[in-house]
C-alpha cells in the first residue's frame, strides 16, 4: 500500500489518499494544486502524527499532555493556555458543585466555615501567580 500525504505550505498534514495501485496514486497527482506539497510513502502514517519539513516526512513525538499544540517552527509541543484554562475552569466548577451541600441552611456553622474557605480558594485559582501552567489545588476540609 502506498499513500499520498498532502501538506500545506506550513508543513502540516491536511490529508492523505491510500491505494495499492500506483496508477491510482499517479492519477491523483495530476489533479494536485500547485500550492500544496505531496509526498508518496509506504509507511501509512496517521496524518495527525506527521509533518513535512526540510523535504521529508517527520514523525511528531508524543504529546506529554492534552493541552499542547504542535509548533512546526520549533518542532515541539507547546502549551495551549486557552485549552488548559478551559480544563481548569471545568474542574474548578465541578469541585464547587460537589461542595454546594456544605452551604445549605441545615449544615452546622463550623462545617460551613471550613468549606467556605475551601470554596473561596477554588474561586481564586485563576488569580494564582502560576495560573494556568502551575495551579495549586486547595485541599478539601476533613
Amino acid at each position: 500500500m502506498k499513500t499520498i500525504y498532502k501538506f500545506n505550505t506550513a508543513g502540516s498534514c491536511i490529508g492523505r489518499i491510500s491505494s495499492t495501485s500506483e496508477e491510482d496514486i499517479f492519477a491523483n497527482i495530476e489533479n494536485i494544486p500547485s500550492d500544496k506539497i505531496y509526498v508518496i510513502d509506504e509507511n501509512n502514517y496517521s496524518w495527525e502524527d506527521i509533518y513535512y519539513k526540510n523535504n521529508s516526512i517527520k514523525i511528531k513525538p508524543l504529546a506529554t499532555n492534552n493541552y499542547s499544540i504542535w509548533d512546526i517552527d520549533t518542532e515541539q509541543w507547546l502549551p495551549d493556555t486557552d485549552i488548559l484554562k478551559s480544563q481548569i475552569i471545568v474542574k474548578r466548577n465541578q469541585l464547587l458543585i460537589a461542595s454546594d451541600w456544605t452551604q445549605l441552611p441545615d449544615v452546622p456553622q463550623i462545617t460551613k466555615d471550613k468549606w467556605a474557605t475551601y470554596r473561596q480558594e477554588l474561586r481564586d485559582i485563576t488569580g494564582q501567580p502560576g495560573y494556568p501552567l502551575n495551579v495549586v489545588w486547595p485541599q478539601q476540609p476533613q
